[in-house]
């Protein structure tokens, strides 16, 4: 196969030394390696859309069903047990788009005792945290312990997600209970179904890691089984405060809608009120102006007069008995 070390590169081999340090090498020694019988712990990552993906898959020693099962573009998380290693599906996480939702991929992953294949797209960014942590020390000693460390980043790839919305609820809290705006109802939808979504993904990836934890593989160590459980931890943690913030979206969606009732009595009282006042002056006027004999001042030039302000009088009362009851 030809090397692949272009600038577009779809194809990441690292081999794990004995001191526990990650070394970049070429994808056909690792191939070649694993077609005979290595005794180095390899790891090959693919991104999903890359032109070399399937032709790498193809020359590794794999079955074809396993083989799908990587290639595979839609997939939840899950851990599945086999002869031979384990498959393990899990999410990465990246940043809220536009629409406020979360964007999701899938990597899947084989690993075995001295192979981890890993296939993602090109924007999952496990390389360089990686290659990040390998410049802080970071030592890998077998291939559970790499499973393990990325399982731990993907689950700190939940908290600026959580982050995010926390920070969002926290504007809507202050809009509602301390200055009693309206928020956009859209706004505090979309807070809570993505709240919702995250949640819904975070306890399948949970459930996915403790089934790789607790399996009793000879390449599991101490170590890994130490990542794992924090990685678990942190899931369950940050999903628990998904629920917190549909708690708190729901507490302010609450009061929006007491505030929105409590308007619509303030204007229902007033319209009350209102016709309150005029319904006297209405009986008053109505029947001064029925068309039959005996209308008191119908001959007199001062009549008018009489009665507007036989009407003032009436308002003034009213408006007396109102401030009187404190209806307003």
């Amino acid at each position: 196969m030809e090397r692949v070390r272009s600038r577009e590169q779809t194809v990441f081999a690292f081999e794990i030394s004995a001191d526990g340090v990650l070394h970049e090498t070429a994808v056909e020694d690792v191939i070649d390696a694993h077609l005979g019988a290595s005794k180095g712990v390899h790891w090959l990552h693919v991104k999903q859309e890359g032109h070399s993906t399937e032709a790498v898959l193809n020359q590794l020693p794999l079955d074809a069903d396993l083989i799908e099962s990587l290639k595979s573009a839609d997939a939840l998380p899950r851990c599945t047990i086999f002869a031979q290693g384990v498959l393990l599906n899990l999410f990465v996480f990246k940043e809220l788009d536009q629409s406020f939702l979360p964007d999701l991929a899938v990597l899947r992953m084989w690993v075995s005792e001295r192979l981890v294949v890993s296939v993602c797209d090109d924007k999952s960014g496990i390389i360089p945290a990686l290659g990040e942590e390998v410049k802080r020390g970071l030592r890998l000693h077998n291939a559970a312990e790499l499973v393990s460390f990325i399982a731990l980043s993907l689950a700190d790839r939940a908290e600026p997600l959580f982050e995010a919305l926390s920070d969002r609820i926290e504007n809507m809290e202050d809009l509602v209970l301390l200055k009693a705006l309206q928020p956009w109802e859209t706004e505090l939808a979309h807070i809570r179904r993505t709240a919702t979504m995250i949640r819904r993904s975070l306890f399948p990836q949970r459930d996915a890691i403790r089934g790789f934890e607790i399996e009793n593989m000879a390449l599991m160590s101490r170590a890994a089984q130490v990542r794992l459980r924090e990685a678990a931890d942190r899931i369950t943690r940050i999903a628990e405060e998904m629920d917190a913030i549909r708690e708190r979206a729901e507490i302010v969606h609450d009061q929006v809608m007491f505030n929105r009732a409590e308007q619509t009595n303030r204007y229902m009282l007033m319209l009350a009120v209102v016709a309150a006042v005029f319904l006297p002056l209405s009986l008053i006027t109505g029947l001064l102006g029925i068309n039959v004999g005996g209308i008191p001042g119908a001959h007199s030039p001062y009549g008018f007069v009489v009665v507007c302000l036989l009407l003032l009088a009436v308002v003034a009362l009213q408006i007396y008995i109102v401030r009187r009851l404190k209806i307003l």
